[in-house]
């Protein structure tokens, strides 16, 4: 059988990779893990509510008890995994378009991990049975109050771009507990809308109207609520990596942080690993997929940890990266700083990165000897903290790559040696 997951779970187009049969096959496969207790939410999509039905029926027919929070955000579900220690089954694409659907599972908290996957996959066409068990009370109160614990200036006025998705309910009944001004937008999911020219991956789209939304700040989140990007009143955009930066510093200044250790990923930008190296952070990098960040945050001991997209993991507060979350806790430390995202985070250098996603390319090509030579040989003559990435997308049929020097020059030389290798037909 193909391998079914990539970096976050199982995604792909509805009716095709994604299907209620394939739905049925995960659902009969779970009882692997022993844990006779699941949740199970959705988000907006117009295939999602099929989909959760038919998982539903399936979990049920071998034996789990199954707790259904209808349509919730990723973090939230996956908090309420960890805090009652059961499995969790989030249907969802995130950050894809409508038409794409897919299944993201956790286990008391965490996603799985490789031997976990690949367990699971071994046992997709079986049809398993669940022991008998108590029947836990879950409630999402749990969740609530974390997230509804922040301390945050009344006069500060800010906009939530829900993205149409998962956040859409949730985000509503959290914010209704605060006083600060604040205002909704595409929070109005009608199946199709989720992710359509709003979302953390479309927020560049604000740009030209943010000075006339009377705001500070903008916080757009993705699909399914575990990545955030900011942007504030003068259309300066705040990624993955600018909250890094912000929650390391003041964790750390309040001494909260571990071990003053950070985990980025291996496409991580070169200019922000020598931003936090030059302040004294200890910076480790895991495979991409904030599944791989975490598992390396928790080897590490570190309290920060996430990726460029708005994937964030701050551990103090959340066992995941969760969007909602990290926009508040964000609004906390410019409420008792005083100061704005723009003065916090200057000491944060970036380099441009030049970037490439063939859906189009040579897959022999990769971790080919002539490729491997083209990169060494670059890496052999340029600054240890460069970037020169070629690798295959977990979540879509691309080939990803990236390249940054700090020499715009340089970039461009080395980005068409490998699109040549790359982009050959055999």
């Amino acid at each position: 059988m193909a391998k079914l997951f990539g970096t976050d779970g199982i995604r792909g187009k509805y009716g095709e990779k994604i299907t209620e049969a394939l739905m049925k096959k995960v659902a009969y496969a779970l009882p692997i893990f022993s844990n006779p207790v699941v949740l199970v939410a959705c988000d907006t999509r117009e295939s999602s509510n099929s989909l959760k039905i038919e998982l539903i029926k399936a979990l049920k027919e071998v034996g789990f008890h199954v707790h259904d929070f209808n349509i919730l955000s990723t973090p939230a579900l996956i908090y309420l995994s960890y805090k009652y220690r059961c499995l969790a089954l989030m249907i969802t694409a995130s950050h894809n378009p409508y038409m794409d659907n897919g299944i993201k599972i956790i286990k008391e908290g965490h996603k799985l991990n490789e031997s976990e996957i690949e367990t699971l996959e071994t046992q997709i066409g079986k049809k398993l049975l669940v022991n008998g068990c108590d029947i836990p009370f879950v409630s999402l109160y749990e969740y609530q109050k974390v997230v509804s614990s922040f301390k945050i200036k009344d006069d500060l006025k800010v906009a939530f771009d829900l993205s149409n998705g998962a956040l859409t309910y949730l985000a509503k009944d959290i914010l209704s507990s605060y006083n600060f001004n604040y205002t909704l937008i595409n929070d109005k999911p009608n199946g199709t809308n989720i992710n359509d020219k709003c979302g953390s991956t479309n927020i560049s789209l604000f740009k030209k109207n943010i000075g006339s939304m009377d705001i500070d700040y903008l916080f757009s989140f993705d699909g399914d609520g575990d990545r955030v990007i900011a942007m504030d009143k003068d259309g300066n955009i705040y990624d993955g990596n600018h909250f890094i930066y912000i929650f390391a510093n003041y964790l750390n200044r309040i001494s909260i942080l571990k071990n003053e250790n950070i985990v980025l990923t291996i496409d991580s930008n070169p200019g922000v690993i020598n931003s936090f190296i030059q302040k004294g952070y200890n910076v480790y990098q895991s495979e991409v997929g904030d599944a791989s960040v975490k598992e390396l945050m928790v080897e590490k001991n570190a309290t920060v940890g996430g990726e460029e997209s708005g994937h964030v993991i701050v551990s103090k507060f959340s066992p995941t990266g969760d969007g909602l979350l990290n926009a508040l806790l964000m609004l906390e430390i410019l409420s008792l700083t005083g100061e704005s995202m723009k003065n916090l985070t200057e000491g944060l250098k970036v380099f441009p990165v030049l970037k490439e996603n063939l859906s189009k390319f040579n897959p022999r090509a990769l971790g080919s000897a002539r490729l491997n030579k083209i990169i060494q040989s670059h890496k052999d003559s340029i600054l240890s903290q460069s970037l020169i990435l070629v690798r295959k997308s977990g979540t879509e049929n691309l080939l990803r790559i990236s390249v940054s020097t700090g020499d715009s020059i340089l970039d461009k030389e080395i980005m068409s040696e490998i699109l040549k290798v790359c982009e050959e037909t055999e």
